[in-house]
């Protein structure tokens, strides 16, 4: 039920904490974290990930969190 949004660098703690907290809307339980791939994936392996259990609303608002990350400094 996970949104994953794959990243190619990892994001700095403050930055993770950051966007956790300017997005909290879109997650349904739990909050944005980063962490490494799901067992389940079978590709891009190696690839950081941000996650959350999304709301299913305020699509509009994922491509605003995309567009935070993508101004984030690589860690």
């Amino acid at each position: 039920d996970d949104l994953v949004i794959r990243l190619k660098r990892s994001l700095k703690d403050e930055d993770v904490d950051r966007l956790a907290e300017e997005y909290a809307s879109l997650v349904k339980s739990g909050r944005i974290h980063q962490r490494a791939a799901y067992d389940v994936e079978t590709d891009h392996l190696d690839l950081p990930r941000l996650c959350f259990t999304h709301t299913r609303y305020h699509f509009g608002r994922i491509r605003q969190l995309i567009d935070s990350i993508n101004a984030c400094e690589p860690a």
